[in-house]
């Protein structure tokens, strides 16, 4: 009877998966325009900051703290973000599949997409995360489209090869 009983709670665990959460109930992929709606390149503005891959610090950084740093920073305006329109589609519309882990960030590349009066449409931790990359708060795996979108200005700015380790990048 023991045996039987013991079973029974074996084979109850295997189909419930060990946990009260059930997997349906985990979102699995995540789109950037479902969040934030349509947006226009036209009132639009790319912010980015970053910090290089090899310098030190004595504790991670966070976005806030990158941000406040302004060590390195890029503003790209409505009339040059315009010739990548359809990277920005692109980027917007991607697939992302979402990690269950929470993000681990050490902030070293960071950029958002706001408007001209500077409100918030779209923020992306794209180095930094253990996980892959954070973007608008959701912990998505690792994608060359973040790097895609961000790696002419940071060439141009004469960092772009910093920014080359990533394993997408090679």
């Amino acid at each position: 009877m023991k045996i039987i009983i013991t079973f029974l709670l074996l084979l109850a665990l295997c189909f419930n998966g060990g946990s009260g959460k059930k997997r349906d109930d985990i979102p699995v992929h995540y789109k950037i325009i479902d969040e934030c709606g349509e947006y226009n390149i036209e009132n639009m503005k790319l912010v980015i900051y970053y910090m290089h891959p090899d310098a030190l610090g004595r504790y991670p950084l966070s976005v806030e703290r990158i941000k406040e740093l302004e060590l390195n920073k890029i503003e790209v305006l409505p009339e040059e973000l315009a010739e990548y329109a359809q990277l920005i589609d692109e980027l917007f519309n991607y697939d992302f599949i979402i990690t269950v882990e929470p993000p681990y960030i050490d902030c070293r590349l960071y950029y958002v997409f706001e408007t001209l009066d500077g409100e918030k449409i779209c923020d992306i931790v794209a180095v930094g995360s253990l996980y892959g990359h954070v973007i608008n708060g959701h912990s998505v795996k690792e994608s060359l489209i973040v790097y895609e979108m961000v790696m002419p200005f940071l060439e141009a700015d004469g960092v772009g090869s910093w920014f080359s380790f990533s394993r997408y990048m090679k």
